[in-house]
Formats: C-alpha cells, structure tokens, sequence
C-alpha cells in the first residue's frame, strides 16, 4: 500500500491499543492494491519486545464472525443462497434439510464436533494434531441432530467448518485449494 496510507493504518493502530489499553496488537490489511501489516504496544503487559509478526497467533471465535460476514457477501452477489439446505452439498450430515442461514445463526440443528469423546481425547492427548474439515464434519456424522433446524440456539463449531467448506466450493481461493 502506498506510505501515506501505511502511516494512517499505523496511527489508527496505535490510537485505538491506547484507547483500548491492549498491552500489544497486530493488525494486517490485505487488498488488491497491495498489503500492511503493523504492531504497536508490547507482547507482554508493561514490558518486552514488540508483537511478533511472525509469532503464531491465535485467532479463536473470530474466525466464525470472518466466515459468516464472507458467506452473507456471497450471498448478496447471488453466488450462493442462504437457503440453501446444508444436505445438498454434504450428503449423510444430520439435519440435512438445516439453511445455510440456520448454520449461520447457529439454529441448525448440526451436533458441535468439539463434544465428540473420540474428538476431545486426540485433542487432549496430541495438541499439536492439524484435524481436516472432513475429518472434523465426519465427527459431527456421528451423532443424531440434536433438535429440528431453526427450533433453538445452540453452538456449533461444526456449522462454521461447513459453511467454509461452502465457500471454499465457490470462490476463486477454494477451488485454488482443492
């Protein structure tokens, strides 16, 4: 990106871990005009070095906000319908008749792969284990639905690795990947 919009995104960095009191941040833009990525702050509170740009990062939930935005964008450009019914693309996953926009709403009905026992001792016993969305989706096969799409709220991480499935399945980057 230009210099003059790197020193902007860079004083936007550091003004908002101020105002925030974040003890250190990292922050990447990423467009078609080119990239930034910035840290302010220090990795530790009140002391140490600076953020790592190359450190791994956790990124936790927020991955489901990125998704989800992603999916509500396709769907505004008519690539995909929120609709949808789930079973369409992943034949034998419960709740098979659960929208996309019941994945998205977590209402779907799909069990969270995360309470799979089978699931929860490899993760234990091998924390380092890189696990596929198949092999995820396939935990979540496993079990009955746990009530019919759009019934109730319940959280389900498996919702979101198949809605990025779906959008892997219609984007330029997805089919890069298969």
């Amino acid at each position: 990106l230009p210099e003059a919009t790197a020193r902007r995104l860079q004083s936007a960095l550091d003004d908002t871990r101020n105002r925030m009191g974040f003890p250190g941040v990292i922050a990447g833009v990423w467009t078609r005009d080119g990239s930034w990525t910035g840290v302010a702050g220090t990795a530790a509170p009140d002391r140490g070095p600076a953020p790592d740009l190359g450190a791994a990062t956790r990124i936790g939930s927020i991955s489901k906000t990125f998704t989800v935005t992603l999916l509500l964008q396709l769907a505004a450009e008519g690539r995909v319908s929120l609709d949808d019914p789930i079973g369409r693309r992943f034949p034998g996953i419960p709740n098979p008749n659960a929208r996309l926009a019941d994945l998205a709403s977590m209402r779907s009905g799909i069990p969270d792969y995360t309470t799979d026992e089978t699931f929860q001792r490899e993760m234990l016993t091998e924390p380092k284990t890189a696990f596929t969305a198949d092999r995820l989706i396939a935990f979540a096969r496993l079990h009955p639905a746990e009530f019919a799409p759009g019934a109730r709220f319940a959280w389900s991480n498996t919702n979101i690795v198949l809605l990025g499935r779906v959008i892997a399945e219609v984007t330029e980057i997805g089919r890069a990947h298969v």
